[in-house]
């Protein structure tokens, strides 16, 4: 908001607009001023950062999940979902794919066996100098970002989140769900992408994460429906542009 006169001053002038007015009663309204939009930017981001800080904050314990899951346990059998129906994986993982290779008429590249062993190396280098630091989550997310080949995930450090048995590939799923995985586990596996350098996050039950899902979404929409009934809102639609207004007329 600090900054929305400079900002939309510089957007008009870059789309040939005389004034930031012109440019928001052609972009959004005819009534607009400055001055209402302003106005409804600021109420939005007041909405949004108390909306978000009550999403952040709030509690859902252990009883309150297992009492959940206990009166709509029917509900949740419908969609397969029982205390037996496994876990959600949180996992972290370094891409390094082998370089090179040749590509035949079937469009499929094939990689020699010097170009795994490559790719193998720096995988384990990578994994090596993981062990030699503090080997913190937040250590592998860093190296994640700085040198995973996987688009997906990079820029994220690394991490999937919510993965499901059958979710990944065989290899990765297999490492993913073995059942002596915990918290801090780290190894390579190789799958058709390359070398991967893993870090194991944290998991959860499925029926619990699915009940605590279920428990957040009933509780935001409660906060939601409480505040808009003790804010009513009260509009001037000569500064709205209605999206059917083509259709009408």
């Amino acid at each position: 908001l600090d900054d929305l006169q400079t900002n939309l001053e510089n957007a008009a002038q870059q789309g040939g607009y005389e004034s930031v007015e012109q440019m928001l009663r052609k972009d959004i309204a005819p009534g607009i001023t400055y001055e209402d939009y302003f106005s409804y930017l600021s109420v939005y981001a007041t909405g949004y950062s108390h909306y978000m800080y009550r999403c952040d904050t709030m509690e859902i314990t252990d009883d309150m999940i297992e009492d959940y899951f206990e009166k709509n346990e029917e509900a949740f059998a419908k969609s397969e979902i029982t205390k037996d129906s496994g876990k959600l994986v949180d996992v972290r993982h370094i891409l390094i794919a082998p370089q090179g290779g040749t590509t035949g008429e079937d469009g499929k590249t094939v990689y020699s066996e010097d170009e795994w062993t490559a790719a193998e190396k720096k995988a384990q280098d990578l994994l090596d100098r993981y062990l030699a630091g503090d080997k913190t989550e937040e250590f592998f997310a860093d190296l994640a970002e700085l040198y995973s080949e996987d688009p997906g995930s990079k820029q994220d450090g690394g991490l999937y989140e919510n993965v499901k048995t059958g979710d990944m590939v065989p290899e990765f799923d297999a490492w993913c769900f073995d059942e002596s995985r915990k918290t801090g586990d780290t190894g390579l596996v190789k799958t058709t992408y390359g070398y991967h350098v893993m870090f194991y996050s944290d998991d959860e039950a499925l029926w619990v994460s699915k009940s605590r899902e279920a428990i957040r979404s009933e509780k935001i929409s409660e906060f939601v429906d409480a505040a808009v009934e003790a804010n009513p809102l009260e509009a001037d639609y000569s500064k709205m542009m209605l999206g059917f207004k083509a259709l009408a007329g």
